[in-house]
């Protein structure tokens, strides 16, 4: 052991990571090992026998300068742990070398990537010795003042406390509109209404589109969701809601009406409301993404009754989510919650509407469960339970249990902070088997918390989702969730949190089912408080570099960043967590959002809405292309197109944008596809399809097809110009009584009727000037040399 520390340090002394030295930290002291610390076997036998002062280190390498550390070894445990423990974590950055499930030499090129860019001496000539690497020139271009290679506009996020948020629901007067819309009704067989009576009831979507291509008028369509019956199952809502969205939006005939569908009990308006319906809460989150995908073709309301007057009023309205309570129309804002913010009631709030501390809710003498328990956010918050709550018994659940990357050397660094930690292998969607696994529970430390972080993606566009998709999305959230509710409501505990969604709160392009999912675990947090019991579910943003969202790419980043939503950080997230835990509210939005974010149906409270795009009075698309040439359109469209493609790349310029280069080569996908398509309707007015960029592939094409929906019929020139000369004849009489002014015009317009003139003489000059009269022939000179009439 002597050699071998001696070896180290004399490799030590010739290396430098941003300080003269490496600095040899004592994790059973947590302080700078010095003397004969580390050397003998006294001091490795007090570190088995004593718990690890890892935090400590951690600490004192921050106060030694180092703020880059590199872990060597299988795995990235030691480095969530340095950023779990440093003092500075925005400063204090560790790198792993090696990370489970990703190449060794992928992930050791990385490492070195991030040392490099950190400041620290990487031997790069050795690195590439024997390789053929050699140096090569950028491209020059030093005279732009933009950089070559792209990155991620992603702004750094909010602190926590602007970063969490509920949803409330604010009174509205609604606009009586214009004319009453002419209402269908969309009945299918095992549903029924009451609603409109004197609406002409149909059976299928089909059946409504045939009549209006057959000239019947139709402006908007009810569909009555039906309430969930007892026999049925709690996720039978979403499976209904898939069918009929993918059904309507697939109908392009019915591009122009609006499909209003009604709920009753699918949102919780007011503090301690219940959510009877949890099917059809589940149904409104995949909804709120069918509404993102294609803007303005659906309308959610949710009333236990309405009259035609709301109902006209919805349809017509410009908000997509709305609810009616006594007679009252209803709109969702989003409200930040403040830092010492409360509801005031439920178990989780003490006297005075005080927020209650914490570790009061977490306790160390129960159990608490975490499921998902041993993935990135599992470990995560299981560590912050140990090290920050005093949590001392944990429960890890996931379906590999042991047999997950990475669960060994969790479960041993959480032993380390003094738990007692099990893991246990199981589907939580399988009833029975969770079931078991809780009744393995030892009674002398029963059940007190459920932190449910289980969950999984399968995203795609609606016309590309399925009843299969949505159920092995739906499995792992929402029915483990409502497992979890049944086989522990009887039972005492302090906590039940629940890792929901932004999708389910705003919606999102390309994720029904996960919004679905999360749309659940609100709702079930809402019906749990309604009945007294704990409840808190958090609908999380995306997490930077953990989660399920892990390996989203810089052009999604840079997507959310432009719509205001902002990665969490994990120590915010940490933060967010323990606030939404002690604030007492059932539903909480966790998520960095900028005042402008993009969020469709909900607004924060006083940010005014953006209407540039909608000022009152402004010219249609149809009316800007009439004063436009057909050259002048193309070049209009083409110049809107390249720079909404721009906008959705992240470029800084439409200018390297090549009007004939297909949308696959530029970088599109299809949720790039449906962000295009959004941006050109909200521009032009112009409803157009979801699979835009797939059906005309370059912007050329695009333009060509936006010219063709939208321009005006072939010109009238001769009504044009008449309407021409009618504007100048009456500015004829503001031209000021200056001779030289009203010269110039004169001559102007003699030449104009010069050239009118010979247009219509198809004799040629020559032969013209023979065969004219001396009057013609001077009244000539005078229109082309300019002189004015008299």
């Amino acid at each position: 052991m002597d050699a071998m520390l001696e070896e180290f340090r004399t490799a030590a002394k010739d290396v430098t990571f941003g300080v003269p030295r490496i600095p040899v930290v004592s994790t059973l002291t947590g302080r700078l090992a010095s003397g004969d610390d580390l050397r003998t076997a006294d001091y490795w036998v007090e570190q088995v026998r004593h718990a690890v002062r890892f935090a400590d280190a951690v600490r004192t390498l921050e106060s030694e300068r180092v703020t880059t550390v590199l872990e060597v070894g299988p795995g990235a445990v030691l480095s969530a742990l340095v950023a779990h423990s440093a003092g500075q974590p925005d400063t204090t950055v560790a790198v792993p070398a090696v990370r489970g499930g990703r190449p060794e030499p992928e992930a050791l090129v990385s490492a070195l990537g991030t040392l490099h860019f950190r400041g620290v001496a990487v031997d790069w000539p050795g690195f590439f010795s024997a390789t053929g690497a050699r140096r090569v020139d950028l491209p020059t271009y030093a005279f732009q003042r933009q950089p070559y290679w792209l990155r991620p506009d992603i702004p750094d996020p909010a602190p926590a406390e602007n970063s969490l948020f509920r949803v409330e629901w604010t009174p509205a007067t609604p606009s009586a509109p214009e004319r009453p819309p002419h209402w269908a009704v969309l009945v299918p067989a095992e549903w029924s209404t009451e609603a409109l009576p004197a609406a002409e009831r149909f059976a299928r979507i089909a059946d409504i589109a045939d009549a209006v291509a057959s000239g019947t008028r139709i402006d908007a369509v009810l569909v009555p969701f039906p309430a969930r019956l007892p026999s049925e199952h709690s996720v039978d809502g979403p499976h209904r809601a898939l069918v009929l969205a993918r059904e309507w939006l697939a109908e392009e005939r019915l591009a122009d009406v609006r499909l209003v569908v009604l709920t009753s009990g699918a949102v919780a308006v007011s503090e301690g409301d219940d959510v009877p319906d949890l099917g059809a809460a589940a149904a409104w989150g995949l909804l709120r993404s069918a509404q993102s995908e294609a803007p303005g073709r659906i309308v959610l309301v949710d009333a236990p009754s309405v009259t035609d007057a709301w109902l006209a009023a919805v349809a017509v309205g410009e908000e997509p989510r709305t609810a009616v309570r006594e007679d009252q129309l209803l709109l969702p804002r989003l409200t930040a919650v403040p830092e010492n913010g409360s509801a005031g009631t439920g178990p989780q709030t003490g006297d005075d509407d005080a927020v209650t501390p914490p570790g009061a809710v977490w306790g160390s003498d129960g159990t608490v469960l975490i499921t998902g328990g041993t993935g990135a956010l599992g470990g995560v918050f299981a560590r912050h339970l140990v090290a920050e709550h005093g949590v001392r018994h944990l429960l890890l659940v996931s379906r590999r249990g042991e047999q997950a990357d990475g669960a060994g050397a969790l479960a041993a660094e959480l032993t380390g902070l003094g738990a007692t930690v099990t893991v246990e292998s199981c589907d939580v969607s399988d009833r029975q088997a969770l079931a078991s696994v809780l009744a393995r529970i030892p009674g002398e430390r029963p059940l007190t918390g459920i932190v449910h972080t289980a969950g999984v993606l399968d995203n795609g566009l609606l016309p590309a989702q399925s009843a299969e998709r949505l159920e092995s999305v739906l499995r792992p959230m929402a029915e483990a969730a409502w497992h979890l509710h049944e086989l522990t409501r009887e039972l005492d505990l302090r906590a039940f949190v629940l890792f929901s969604s932004t999708a389910g709160v705003f919606g999102a392009p390309g994720q029904s089912n996960y919004a679905a999912a999360g749309a659940f675990l609100d709702a079930l947090a809402q019906h749990r408080a309604a009945r007294g019991l704990p409840a808190t579910s958090l609908a999380w943003g995306v997490w930077r570099g953990r989660g399920i969202n892990a390996d989203l790419t810089d052009q999604d980043l840079s997507r959310l960043a432009r719509d205001g939503f902002r990665p969490v950080m994990e120590a915010e997230g940490r933060a967010l967590f323990d606030r939404g835990v002690a604030s007492g509210f059932p539903a909480l939005v966790a998520s960095p959002l900028a005042a402008t974010a993009a969020v469709s149906g909900i607004r924060a409270e006083g940010v005014p809405r953006d209407t540039s795009t909608e000022a009152a009075g402004a010219p249609s698309l149809t009316e800007r292309l009439a004063e436009l040439s057909e050259a002048q359109q193309e070049r209009y469209l083409l110049d809107l197109i390249t720079t909404l493609v721009a906008a959705v790349l992240g470029h800084a310029s439409p200018a390297g944008i090549a009007p004939d280069r297909p949308f696959r080569e530029l970088g599109f996908d299809s949720l790039t596809g449906v962000e295009l398509r959004n941006r050109l309707d909200a521009a032009t007015g112009v409803r157009l399809p979801a699979t835009l960029v797939f059906d005309h592939p370059t912007p050329a094409a695009l333009a060509a097809y936006v010219r063709a929906e939208a321009a005006p019929g072939a010109m009238d020139a001769v009504r044009s110009v008449h309407d021409e000369l009618d504007r100048i004849e009456a500015s004829l009489g503001e031209i000021p009584d200056d001779d030289e002014a009203r010269s110039g015009i004169s001559v102007r317009l003699q030449t104009l009727l010069a050239k009118m003139v010979a247009s219509e003489d198809p004799t040629p000059r020559e032969d013209r000037i023979a065969a004219a009269s001396t009057d013609e022939i001077f009244a000539f000179i005078d229109t082309q040399l300019g002189r004015a009439a008299g």
